[in-house]
């Protein structure tokens, strides 16, 4: 039951298991028993630290094996006891990692839970303690093993009996919940008791852990959001060291602005090509955004200081700008549901602008045009800076088609082969995905992205002469053009000859693997991609029959393809709409059904018969 699940743990469970073990389904927790106790300072008048006693049992089944069990801890969490009721076992301590991040102050402590015999019961046994009660517990229920029973228990004074609750997520007929005092009145118990809880692990197209796994959240440090809101604005205060080297800079890259948009599309653009997204997690750094003037200096920083240089940036130039605190979309709840420092994991700028319309600006997400949010951060409650009393507001939810993908063929088919032109034309986050790769790959892999992006690697389509324009945030769509060919074009059956086109490939992709699986699917992504294509046939030959038009339209997905033919020329659109993120566990046969009609159609056959001279 950690809130970071699995970091790490693969690499140092390696260095313990025997190569006869068999480690995940051989091994069960049989009892696992978390203890919370939250102590107040000597007046009784607030929490200063939480203690967590944690054990669990281990149990192999089948054959011998080693477990493994770790709790992480930090700057403000300190290990009091790490210990199994085994032989000649010390714990490890090291540092966590975790995906994405850079660095952060995270270590984990691991014991590792030799099971020499089956169905001989191993305790393993942990006690930490927090002086950081602001930094509320989150935690999942459960374990990478399944656990046959497991109680929480969570005790505090009464007197903190309406201060200190938790709030549930995903629980199901397996666990329930309880309140009420102490056997001798002076403590509030909560008591979560569960059993046969599988072991959490889910395939990488699942929705994010928050959306399935059932956990807890600790709540009450913070009333409601305005007072988690003036908390998190505590870590902002600390005046800039250098703010006339940040006004300078912000000077000179608008020197050819000639209004506030343009000065703030300046800005942005120029921090996304210049400071390099690193994540950095350590201490109240984890909080504290850094000056904006050493993000200008290191040319580096987190999303607190990208967001910290956009605002001082813009400030300096007398845009109103603020930070804004919010989390992303792997977190399905609001501040308002849940004001704790765990509902939110990311900062970014905002431009409020004179009609107190207010534009968001993430400076994580590369080179992308001002006005674009990405499918991590739309739709989610934000606090917005604003005095003792932040704005509490929203990112809008963008049509799926500001992220468009529009490839135009033009083609002849001669003899067994399809000559033309193909044209690009990508806007929003296909374009961003497609400057940034270029940006962050070396100079000789330009040509190959380009080619790469308008075949979609399909293997017989082949691009000479490949050009980009407006390879450069704003100013509508990039543009991409090339000579095509495609070889192979035309299958011959006896007297018939098949003209194939994959119009839009790897559209079979977006099944989700159906067995043994225990959650939905994550799609991830929104966007529109369009294939229209052109093809003057051979004049010896003649189309035979078009295939029926096909249109598909449920909750995630729209896809339509049609055609048409004058004289010696045929036409077919493509055109798929993607929305959404999640499909349930229940509508996933019905979803890959969907897709399955999609791929086929989108892989269009024309039958063409030969001119009887």
């Amino acid at each position: 039951m950690k809130s970071q699940l699995f970091l790490s743990i693969g690499l140092i469970i390696a260095g313990y298991q025997t190569a006869k073990a068999e480690v995940e389904n051989n091994i069960v927790i049989t009892e696992s028993i978390d203890n919370y106790t939250f102590i107040p300072d000597k007046q009784g008048s607030e929490i200063v630290s939480i203690k967590h006693n944690s054990s669990n049992t281990f149990m192999a089944t089948r054959a011998p094996g080693a477990a493994l069990d770790y709790v992480f801890y930090d700057t403000f969490t300190k290990v009091n006891k790490a210990s199994v009721k085994a032989k000649g076992v010390k714990p490890l301590y090291q540092s966590s990692i975790s995906a994405g991040v850079f660095y952060d102050d995270s270590k984990i402590c691991a014991v590792p839970v030799p099971l020499e015999e089956v169905n001989k019961p191993v305790k393993a046994e942990f006690e930490t303690t927090s002086s950081r009660p602001d930094l509320e517990p989150f935690t999942f229920l459960g374990s990478r093993y399944p656990i046959k029973h497991g109680t929480i228990n969570i005790s505090m004074p009464i007197g903190f009996k309406d201060a200190i609750d938790i709030r549930t997520s995903n629980f199901g007929d397996n666990v329930s919940v309880s309140r009420g005092p102490s056997s001798n009145g002076r403590d509030w118990t909560i008591t979560i008791d569960y059993h046969d809880m599988p072991a959490l692990e889910s395939p990488d197209d699942a929705p994010p852990a928050r959306y399935i796994y059932p956990s807890i959240q600790f709540v009450g440090r913070f009333a409601d959001a305005q007072e988690l809101y003036r908390h998190l604005h505590t870590f902002t205060t600390e005046p800039d060291r250098d703010p006339e080297s940040v006004k300078a800079k912000a000077i000179e890259i608008t020197a050819d602005c000639n209004d506030d948009e343009a000065r703030i599309t300046a800005v942005y653009d120029w921090v996304h090509r210049n400071i390099r997204y690193v994540a950095i997690e350590h201490g109240d750094l984890g909080n504290i955004p850094d000056h904006a003037s050493e993000v200008l200096s290191k040319r580096y920083g987190d999303c607190k200081g990208s967001a910290n240089l956009i605002k001082a940036m813009l400030n300096s130039l007398g845009i109103d700008s603020r930070l804004v605190w919010i989390g992303t979309s792997s977190i399905p709840y609001d501040f308002t549901d849940r004001p704790g420092f765990a509902t939110g994991n990311h900062m970014i700028a905002a431009a409020v602008l004179p009609n107190d319309s207010i534009v968001y600006l993430d400076g994580t997400v590369g080179l992308a045009d001002y006005g674009l949010y990405s499918n991590g951060i739309q739709g989610k409650q934000t606090l917005v800076e604003n005095g003792d009393n932040c704005i509490i507001g929203r990112v809008p939810v963008q049509d799926p088609a500001i992220n468009d993908d529009v490839m135009t063929l033009e083609l002849t088919l001669t003899g067994n082969t399809l000559s033309g032109t193909v044209t690009g034309s990508l806007s929003g986050s296909d374009k961003a995905a497609l400057l940034n790769r270029i940006n962050e790959s070396a100079p000789d892999k330009y040509r190959e992205i380009l080619e790469n992006k308008l075949t979609r690697r399909r293997k017989s389509w082949h691009v000479t002469d490949a050009t980009l324009t407006n390879g450069a945030p704003g100013n509508g769509p990039a543009i991409l053009t090339a000579d095509l060919k495609i070889d192979n074009a035309i299958r011959r059956t006896g007297e018939k000859q098949y003209l194939t086109i994959d119009m839009i490939p790897g559209i079979s992709t977006m099944q989700f693997n159906k067995k043994d699986r225990k959650y939905g699917g994550w799609i991830g992504f929104s966007g529109r991609t369009v294939t229209k294509a052109t093809i003057k046939i051979d004049p010896t030959l003649t189309l035979a029959d078009i295939p029926a038009p096909v249109t598909v339209d449920n909750k995630w997905v729209t896809a339509n393809i049609e055609y048409g033919v004058t004289g010696d020329t045929l036409t077919a659109v493509a055109e798929l709409t993607i929305r959404n993120l999640m499909v349930p566990l229940d509508d996933i046969d019905a979803y890959n059904s969907d897709i399955k009609r999609i791929a086929k159609a989108f892989n269009v056959t024309f039958i063409l018969n030969s001119v009887t001279q």
